[in-house]
């Protein structure tokens, strides 16, 4: 199926939410925030709570790598759960220059032609990286009870 977002609405709240049919659907998970070393240990410990065999599965990294960072992580995975990197920037900005650091965010969808757009947010593992308007946000911490 594909590989899962899983710091949408935070690593916590999908990982508690991951469900053994989702889990085993998904060829893995990406780690785009927070403290990789922890979301290893988190996700593996997951799988095994669902039964699932980790070495089965995936992590994609692509949380601002570089190939230090990525071989470390490489190192840690060994024997726990497979892994790949997307290094961006630290790749691809060779000109001399500061990377300028754009992100992309989506920030309203409709689900179909007959309804109305919604605002859209993201809770990043990363302190003060949530995106949308902060009412909203706190809307959403407030129903996931974050905080």
């Amino acid at each position: 199926m594909g590989i899962a977002l899983s710091d949408t609405y935070t690593s916590g709240i999908f990982l508690s939410n991951l469900s053994r049919k989702q889990a085993k659907l998904f060829d893995g998970v990406r780690c785009d925030s927070g403290n990789e070393f922890e979301f290893i240990d988190s996700l593996v410990s997951r799988y095994k709570e669902l039964g699932i065999d980790a070495t089965t599965k995936t992590i994609v990294f692509s949380n601002a790598l570089d190939f230090t960072k990525a071989l470390e992580i490489q190192e840690y995975c060994k024997n726990k759960i497979r892994c790949s990197f997307g290094i961006g920037t630290n790749l691809t900005n060779d000109t001399g220059f500061e990377p300028s650091n754009i992100v992309m965010k989506l920030t309203q969808c409709k689900m179909n032609v007959n309804q109305e757009w919604r605002e859209c947010i993201k809770l990043s593992d990363d302190e003060g990286k949530h995106t949308g308007s902060p009412e909203e946000v706190q809307a959403c911490l407030h129903e996931l009870r974050l905080n």
